[in-house]
């Protein structure tokens, strides 16, 4: 009678261990393995956590706006008068312009991650899928788009109009889609000569429907590790303009015109260089990591 009653969840604990696990929960059970991965992720999130909070935290934890000056309390140092970071040349807190800088800088780097992967996935999709004298053209633009050096595009459109964080981010994603519409492009030529693409044709599948339905969602762990690599590029981008006085202008604070504007007076507080420099570092520090992480987990030389 015992035994009658055990035989049911050997079976069932028998079908648990034999079924097949989905390509995702692969990747995420390699993925924890990766413990530089895994700090990196908690890092990031830390930070997107931190800059989405940033209103709050101002309102009721500092007791600062990320404008307000006092010039009465220049150059505080951390932790000295209700300071928790210090305060910059015009008596600004800088923890809150961190805060604030976050959101800035953090937020164009992902609008233009999301605007470039759009553009340059639907390029390289259609590119690769019609191939002939459409995937001609297409890549004939894009060889002349990599022909121009991406820093130099940036330096003279940010030269020419005063952007806000928007339009920057915009700015930011036309020069980064096109590497991706390459990479795509190549995965999709290999992909187009598939059985169940061609069976998908000849069932009468309209080719956005082939694109979307069978060939795109096979380039996808493709496209997530390059947005993973490419959003530190981007990162820095912003940082460079804006410390270079081309990008996001005062009072508003950024990362980079945060180490612009402390430039100038390093000599008076060492940590208005160090914070934001630190911040940019932990940043680009810990995509990279979750980005390699990625890597590894969605190489599909490594499923089991």
């Amino acid at each position: 009678m015992d035994d009658a009653q055990h035989l049911p969840r050997i079976g069932t604990l028998t079908e648990r261990t034999q079924r097949p696990r989905s390509v995702a929960s692969i990747a995420w059970r390699r993925y924890r393995r990766d413990r530089p991965a895994v700090a990196g992720l908690i890092v990031l999130l830390l930070l997107v956590l931190l800059a989405l909070s940033a209103g709050l935290i101002s309102e009721h934890v500092t007791g600062f706006s990320p404008t307000q000056q006092d010039i009465r309390n220049r150059f505080q140092p951390i932790g000295s008068n209700g300071y928790l970071l210090g305060s910059d040349q015009l008596g600004r807190d800088t923890f809150t312009r961190l805060l604030f800088g976050a959101r800035v800088s953090l937020g164009i780097a992902g609008l233009s991650i999301v605007v470039a992967l759009l553009v340059g996935a639907a390029y390289g999709v259609v590119s690769g899928y019609f191939g002939g004298w459409v995937d001609g053209v297409l890549m004939r633009i894009v060889d002349v788009l990599l022909a121009v050096p991406s820093l130099f595009l940036l330096l003279l459109i940010a030269s020419m109009w005063r952007m806000g964080p928007l339009a920057l981010a915009f700015v930011i994603a036309a020069t980064a889609w096109v590497t991706l519409s390459r990479l795509v492009r190549g995965e999709v030529l290999a992909l187009r000569q598939r059985e169940y693409v061609e069976a998908a044709r000849i069932a009468g599948d309209r080719p956005v429907r082939v694109m979307v339905r069978h060939i795109l969602p096979n380039v996808l762990p493709v496209i997530i590790v390059w947005a993973s690599l490419t959003v530190p590029g981007l990162i820095l981008a912003e940082a460079g303009l804006s410390y270079l006085g081309l990008g996001i202008q005062p009072p508003t604070p950024s990362w980079g015109n945060m180490l612009s504007d402390s430039q100038r007076v390093w000599s008076h507080s060492a940590a208005l260089v160090l914070l934001p420099g630190i911040a940019i570092y932990l940043a680009v520090f810990a995509i990279n990591l979750v980005g390699n992480g990625l890597r590894d987990a969605l190489d599909p030389r490594l499923t089991e």
